[in-house]
């Protein structure tokens, strides 16, 4: 079964994030990816999004706003 939702960081050890996505993407896989950053201002964002993210959330995590944007997008 594949997962419903993806989270991943941008710096990952075998492949970063956006590169991921990308992967993904290009397999026409099509599940909500949420990208992680602690660098909210600057090219961080703009990778994820690029890439195809659905959503890019700063670190530390907020769970609650993770709960909302999970819940928008069952209900959207």
């Amino acid at each position: 079964n594949p997962p419903d939702v993806l989270i991943t960081d941008l710096f990952m050890p075998e492949m970063p994030g956006d590169e991921l996505i990308e992967a993904l993407r290009a397999q026409e896989i099509d599940i909500p990816v949420i990208g992680l950053t602690a660098a909210v201002v600057g090219d961080d964002i703009h990778r994820f999004e690029d890439a195809g993210a659905t959503a890019v959330l700063p670190k530390p995590l907020d769970v609650a706003r993770l709960c909302v944007l999970l819940e928008d997008r069952v209900e959207g």
